[in-house]
């Protein structure tokens, strides 16, 4: 059955008209060259702040991130509805070319306070340009092509996650042996900057192309369209909500261990890039391997419900090999690469029971208001939780929650009656 479904869907991907596959394609080699470079730019700005200033201040730059990825969300909605897609990509690359060079040339010049912006700025900047990039392909497929082409696609960029970050784990203590300590996370961190801007040629071939076609204006707000189905976008919101408080509370178990069993700032750069290659492996093989049979043979609310039960069972295993910081390394890497791969595609297919306007509207209200309040919120408890125990009793209530909510989600058969 499941090569019969393999067959399948490269046999729908071989008969996709030309048209279909160029975005596709531009999407899939743009993510490819950005994931590959992030896990430089995460390493280096990760370490430094770790170093600099603890794992237990982490929150705190949690915060700032959420609030300038807020900013910087609200301008570039305002921009989009004017300018094309190409405008919006070469102006956030641009900036943060520029600013992880100076922070690059900052850090190395002996200066601490760089290590607030690097990391700030490292957390936004990627989720504007991989969002862009999914935003326009998902304005040029249908949810057929969508369903199709999303774990492949997100698999080439994960793979690149693999292979920078593996190449961070190996510049990082290669350099350090020619020129000294601290050269290793400059290079790392100047590499994956250059890398970010010249994805500006490759993403050039849309120019004159708009993420919403400008002729096409709805009489109804998106925000207003959203009354019909107020229920199941609180559904959807509540449990995006909960993922991140899930993911947030494993990042900050993760960091205290990293703090505390990985030392020097050029230690925990290389140590990163091992971890960051294998959440990215771990994507990769769920997008390559196992999103599109999973896609074609499990509902996608069946699927809400199974990523909770994961993520509960590898809870359990960190308490049971409690002190521990290996248990602790694999939820994280686990935690993460599920949710850069089944979450991720599992999350996008919630928006096609929609009308193409309430999508619009649901997006802001999820995408943009709830996944960054949430984010901020638990960074904000964690200002106060100096016990891993209640990091840990906080995170169990987390997943049970969540648990109740993809049940919740799995009743509402009517939303999906057209596409199950």
């Amino acid at each position: 059955m499941i090569l019969e479904t393999i067959k399948k869907i490269h046999k729908e991907f071989i008969n996709l008209d030309i048209q279909e596959r160029r975005p596709i394609v531009l999407v899939a080699l743009n993510l490819f060259a950005i994931l590959f470079s992030y896990p430089m730019i995460r390493s280096a700005s990760t370490a430094i702040f770790v170093d600099f200033y603890g794992a237990k201040n982490t929150p705190w730059v949690w915060i700032f991130s959420v609030v300038a990825l807020s900013i910087s969300v609200t301008l570039f909605n305002r921009w989009q509805k004017k300018h094309s897609v190409y405008f919006l990509y070469f102006n956030i690359s641009v900036l943060t070319t520029v600013l992880f060079l100076v922070c690059n040339v900052l850090y190395i010049m002996g200066y601490k306070f760089v290590a607030f912006p690097y990391y700030i700025w490292k957390e936004v900047y990627i989720i504007l340009l991989v969002h862009l990039s999914i935003g326009y392909l998902n304005s040029k497929v249908d949810y057929s092509v969508a369903k199709l082409t999303y774990g492949p696609l997100g698999a080439l960029g994960s793979l690149g996650g693999v292979l920078g970050g593996l190449a961070t784990s190996n510049i990082i203590p290669y350099v350090n042996s020619v020129f000294g300590k601290g050269w290793g996370l400059f290079s790392v961190g100047i590499l994956g900057t250059v890398i970010v801007f010249l994805t500006l040629f490759l993403f050039a071939i849309t120019k004159g192309e708009y993420l919403h076609k400008k002729e096409e204006k709805e009489k109804t707000s998106p925000l207003a369209s959203l009354s019909d189905v107020k229920k199941y976008i609180i559904l959807m919101a509540s449990i995006v909500a909960l993922s991140q408080f899930v993911i947030n509370l494993a990042n900050y178990k993760f960091n205290l261990g990293l703090e505390g069993h990985v030392f020097g700032a050029e230690g925990k750069g290389a140590f990163l890039g091992k971890v960051y290659s294998a959440i990215n492996f771990v994507s990769f093989s769920f997008q390559v391997f196992l999103i599109p049979i999973i896609l074609k043979l499990v509902k996608v609310r069946s699927l809400h419900v199974s990523i909770p039960l994961i993520f509960s069972m590898l809870f359990i295993g960190t308490i049971t090999f409690k002190g521990s910081f290996t248990p602790v390394a694999i939820l994280f890497i686990i935690y993460k690469g599920l949710d850069y791969s089944l979450f991720s595609t599992a999350k996008e297919m919630l928006y096609f029971p929609l009308t193409q306007v309430q999508k619009f509207g649901a997006k802001y209200v999820v995408d943009m208001i709830v996944y960054r309040a949430s984010k901020m919120l638990i960074s904000a408890i964690l200002l106060f939780v100096l016990v891993p125990f209640w990091v840990d009793a906080i995170l169990g209530i987390c997943l049970i929650i969540w648990t109740i909510l993809t049940v919740l989600l799995y009743m509402q058969k009517e939303n999906w009656r057209k596409y199950e």
